[in-house]
């Protein structure tokens, strides 16, 4: 269940295109082909972005032991929006709000918006609509995914189904590459170890003889 601001209203899905399957396809493709996680971070906010004719997307990580968000990928907007900043959690920001309450968080219009405060960077942006979902990690939430406007929209529940997909996407290639890494540093680790064991191997032949 998607949360909604005030005066807002649960969207039904009459706007979803026939393209967005397509787009979640080869989004999931990317994930599968894709070695370097941040050219597919980057990859699905554009195409995110495109797909659901916004203006602004952006993917936002929450950092260890805190719960303030970074700028991971974006697209849309000046060139300030994309910058690595910090951003509060909780009920400091949109993104914070979604952590918090573990659901689609759903805006019409930041101007009316009274569940949390709204970053000034974002209304510097022109922004006045969004929508975010939460990005799950195995264990804990990776962060998020953020879809923003330039007008009033109250997006609908197609729209939400849309992101989330493109939001267990990008999930699952973080887990993928964190096992990846984890698996590489286990090989390295028996590597060494068998290397110190070859070192200390002593021999002898027939004659007595050490090797």
């Amino acid at each position: 269940m998607a949360s909604q601001g005030p005066g807002g209203r649960a969207g039904t899905g009459e706007g979803q295109s026939a393209e967005w399957p397509a787009v979640i396809a080869n989004i999931g493709q990317g994930a599968l082909l894709e070695s370097d996680l941040a050219e597919l971070m980057q990859s699905a906010m554009r195409r995110t972005a495109e797909a659901l004719d916004v203006a602004l997307v952006h993917l936002l990580r929450l950092l260890p032991g805190r719960d303030d968000l970074v700028v991971e990928a974006c697209h849309g907007g000046s060139p300030e929006a994309c910058v690595s900043a910090v951003i509060e959690g909780g009920r400091r920001s949109h993104a914070g709000y979604a952590l918090e309450v573990g659901e689609p968080v759903i805006v019409e219009d930041y101007r009316d918006e009274r569940r949390f405060e709204v970053p000034p960077q974002l209304l510097q942006q022109g922004v006045v609509s969004g929508m975010t979902v939460v990005v799950q990690g195995r264990d804990c939430a990776y962060g998020v995914v953020c879809a923003h406007d330039t007008r009033p929209r109250p997006f609908g529940r197609a729209e939400i189904s849309f992101l989330q997909a493109v939001a267990s996407i990008l999930g699952a290639a973080v887990e993928n590459q964190r096992a990846m890494k984890a698996l590489r540093k286990s090989e390295e680790h028996l590597a060494a170890v068998l290397d110190h064991v070859v070192d200390g191997v002593v021999t002898i032949d027939d004659r007595g003889v050490i090797q």
